[in-house]
């Protein structure tokens, strides 16, 4: 019996050992639980710009654009005035004030007559009309309602022709609510579905 203690420790050392080498039930550092799930990443389609030109995306100041790639017209907003109510004031002592809750608002748009204009030539106002799109989605048309322009309004640039250029006034009367964040359209008067928009705000 005093023989088989000595085997019966040593074989319950071995035993310990053994339960001591074996792999820890958590997780390893810098592995993760082989029970955790992964989140898959969601990527989200980022939605087309709309073309460069229309209402949502107009051209921006100083830029040259046409309503159709075969017209003979090219436009340049200069500048945008969104309270120009001094600057028609001062054209003329009869000018009168923009009602309560309305506002002028100016533009110096750049007209120019492509080479390829006929002989003959053309004059804008039967060519292109020009008005502003309020942010409420309306249409204010450059109808000589603001009265005497600090510059020549579009309506008096005459006949053009080929390569010529000239810089004109367009005046709308917009509610004030409406100004920011409308722009200018410049549309064909012979293609009624051909226009170019420009940010007026």
């Amino acid at each position: 019996m005093r023989k088989l203690l000595p085997v019966i420790a040593a074989a319950g050392l071995i035993i310990a050992l053994a339960g001591c080498s074996s792999n820890p039930s958590g997780p390893v550092a810098g592995k993760s639980p082989s029970t955790a799930k992964s989140t898959p990443t969601q990527t989200q389609t980022p939605k087309p710009e709309a073309q460069q030109g229309t209402r949502e995306n107009p051209f921006p100041a100083n830029s040259a654009a046409k309503y159709s790639t075969d017209s003979v017209w090219t436009f340049t907003l200069k500048s945008s005035t969104t309270d120009g109510s001094a600057a028609v004031a001062a054209a003329n002592e009869f000018n009168e004030a923009p009602a309560a809750g309305m506002n002028y608002v100016l533009a110096t748009v750049g007209v120019n007559a492509d080479s390829t204009m006929p002989s003959s030539g053309a004059d804008p106002v039967a060519s292109f009309a020009v008005a502003y799109v309020g942010s409420d989605g309306n249409t204010y048309a450059n109808d000589g309602t603001c009265g005497v322009l600090p510059d020549k309004p579009l309506y008096e640039i005459g006949t053009m022709y080929a390569n010529a250029s000239q810089d004109a006034t367009a005046c709308a009367v917009v509610p004030s609510s409406a100004v920011a964040g409308g722009s200018w359209r410049v549309q064909s008067l012979v293609k009624n579905d051909s226009s170019v928009f420009f940010a007026g705000s």
